[in-house]
């Protein structure tokens, strides 16, 4: 982006300067207004999808020339997390109030992590900015009846603001546990890392194992800043488990647990959720990771094999050199979602951006054909079953939500 330079009066008097100035600081005016900024805000370092998902942000940004309704879009990347990939709450809420206290903000893409999004929904909702996630899954951040006070307490103005291109945890965790049961498993030990995402999945885990007749051995909350879960993992063994189940993060323990299993000798069966689906899991777990089964909100990478899904494959592979990771899919139609409201409403208004996006109808997405219902959320259902092979997560099937 240009800049706008201001000429020095050391040689002109008031008068000539104020006349040199005029069309100088005109420009810089209809410059200014005629930028906005889209925010993101992800955990960058420790885990691979972070990274994917701002790059197929800025990829749908670029495809649009970086240009929409006259207004030049300025991408501004934020990174909400430690070095090894853990979301920090101070860092979250830093950049949501980055991102309202600049009138040229228009959108906030991310977070990436469930409970990172407890915390930015209602900085964001105050000051009506458009809020979208690809990656939220705690179905409690829109709907009723999965925690108390939950989602009221994250709109203190009463209005939605906050929408998300995946679907949530009240599709995914029931289909896991069907997906375990057919898979042959008959007792599960179930494991979590805690947080808002995890524990609320492993819960619906639970519940829906106990109406299928699987026998729940135990549930564990682990430390996840640990670095060693061989007491934990006694425990586990004790129990003989045909599965472990965890609920929670790559970052938050899941290569760690994973070694330390086979190192144990447990030749247990090991699933986990869609924020497990990443290369840096693999990389984290090394061999112990091969068998590894996974759900995840949509088709990972490997089933893109036709269609929408898999062009935007090949065009990111040639943009960034390197193949998209799970949700990278949901961030580019979360970006779309964004552009086509910017491109109705047709100005940098915020209050005109947000109206234009609850009242966008049916879009097509990389993701599939959607739209976003009352609460903000898609209307996409998917979810399928992956297991690690040969070092990468491979497409099983896709499962019933």
């Amino acid at each position: 982006m240009s800049r706008c330079y201001v000429p020095r009066a050391a040689t002109i008097g008031l008068l000539g300067l104020l006349i040199a100035l005029l069309p100088v600081l005109a420009g810089c005016s209809l410059q200014n207004r005629r930028t906005i900024r889209i925010v993101t805000s992800f955990p960058m370092q420790g885990v691979a999808l972070g990274k994917s998902v701002v790059n197929a942000v800025q990829l749908a940004v670029e495809e649009e020339g970086g240009e929409v309704a006259g207004l030049s879009i300025e991408l501004v990347v934020l990174d909400d997390g430690t070095e090894t990939g853990q979301w920090d709450p101070d860092l979250e809420a830093a950049n949501a109030q980055k991102a309202i206290a600049d009138p040229q903000v228009v959108a906030y893409i991310g977070p990436l992590n469930s409970g990172a999004a407890k915390v930015s929904i209602p900085i964001t909702n105050q000051a009506g900015l458009v809020h979208i996630s690809p990656t939220n899954t705690w179905p409690g951040l829109t709907k009723v009846g999965f925690a108390p006070s939950e989602p009221g307490i994250f709109y203190p103005t009463g209005r939605r603001t906050y929408f998300r291109t995946c679907p949530t945890d009240e599709y995914q965790a029931p289909a896991a546990a069907r997906w375990a049961e057919s898979l042959g498993f008959r007792s599960v030990y179930i494991l979590d890392d805690g947080e808002a995402y995890g524990k609320g999945l492993a819960d619906l885990f639970e519940e829906t194992a106990f109406e299928l007749g699987l026998e729940v051995l135990g549930h564990v909350t682990i430390d996840k800043m640990a670095d060693d879960y061989q007491k934990v993992l006694e425990q586990v063994t004790a129990t003989n488990p045909d599965l472990v189940y965890f609920g929670g993060y790559t970052p938050n323990g899941a290569p760690v647990l994973v070694r330390q299993m086979r190192e144990m000798g447990m030749d247990a069966g090991f699933m986990g959720p869609d924020a497990i689906v990443d290369s840096a899991f693999i990389a984290g777990a090394g061999e112990a990771a091969e068998g590894v089964y996974a759900t995840l909100v949509g088709v990972p990478p490997s089933g893109w094999s036709e269609g929408a899904a898999a062009d935007f494959a090949v065009r990111y592979r040639e943009r960034f050199g390197a193949d998209p990771e799970a949700f990278s899919d949901y961030a580019y139609d979360a970006t779309g979602a964004v552009l086509a409201a910017i491109e109705r409403a047709a100005t940098p208004d915020r209050k005109a951006i947000l109206n234009a996006m609850a009242t966008l109808g049916d879009l097509q997405g990389v993701g599939g054909r959607f739209t976003f219902d009352i609460n903000g959320d898609t209307t996409i259902t998917t979810v399928s079953g992956s297991v690690v092979r040969n070092g990468t997560f491979e497409y099983l099937e896709t499962l019933a939500p």
